[in-house]
């Protein structure tokens, strides 16, 4: 992959996501990459696909629920 800063549109597409404006299908579609390809390139950028919240947070601390089932 190229370096992060020669590509506009996987930057803009990038920032879009790391600043939670935009969903991870479409950074990797406006970055012109597919799903898998940006979520690597998130990756390579250290930057975290999964984000915690509330409900994450919780299943996290007790996961019961996930192994009820």
């Amino acid at each position: 992959m190229s370096n992060f800063e020669d590509n506009p549109r996987r930057a803009l597409a990038t920032r879009l996501y790391r600043d939670d404006c935009v969903s991870l299908g479409k950074a990797a579609q406006v970055s012109g990459l597919s799903v898998s390809e940006f979520i690597d390139h998130l990756g390579s950028l250290g930057i975290d696909i999964v984000r915690q919240d509330e409900i994450t947070s919780r299943e996290a601390s007790d996961p019961s629920a996930w192994l009820a089932r």
